[in-house]
């Protein structure tokens, strides 16, 4: 019996040390004040962030385009670019379509490889899930939202 209360007595005294030092080495969090004053709420945040400087990093991943070489990858201005969900890069180029409507985009897929040309009469805002969601406008200047189903051809 004695043995056993021994047993207990060491392992509430590790765990009371391992909580201890647990305890001590967390951070004490956000370091800013809320308080309501003229029955608004006023959140002042401390001047040192509370991760520190350095919460991410930036480092090129790819690069699309040439001064020289293939065409598809000659960009003269570009003027707009959009991404897909499948990571599918669209670049509006500066070239119109013979029927002057619209321009061409460039598209790419997620490593930068060419894909294709494709004349668009309207400027992509979302591209999600197969669908490609543009803002235009009627005749007479209403504006709408519009929404076009894309087919990937393999």
């Amino acid at each position: 019996m004695k043995n056993k209360i021994n047993i207990v007595s060491i392992a509430l005294f590790c765990s009371a040390v391992i909580l201890l030092v647990s305890c001590g080495k967390q951070s004490n969090g956000w370091k800013g004040t809320i308080e309501e004053v003229d029955g608004i709420i006023v959140v002042k945040n401390p001047r040192e962030p509370m991760y520190g400087n350095e919460v991410f990093s930036v480092e090129e991943d790819l690069k699309i385009g040439e001064i020289q070489g293939n065409e598809n990858y000659m960009f003269n201005v570009i003027r707009y670019l959009a991404v897909d969900d499948e990571g599918r890069i669209y670049v509006r180029t500066w070239k119109k379509p013979d029927n002057g409507e619209g321009y061409f985009f460039d598209i790419f897929d997620n490593e930068g490889k060419y894909i294709a040309r494709i004349p668009f009469n309207f400027r992509p805002r979302v591209l999600k899930k197969g669908k490609i969601y543009s803002i235009e406008e009627d005749e007479e200047g209403y504006q709408f939202v519009k929404r076009y189903k894309v087919n990937w051809k393999n």
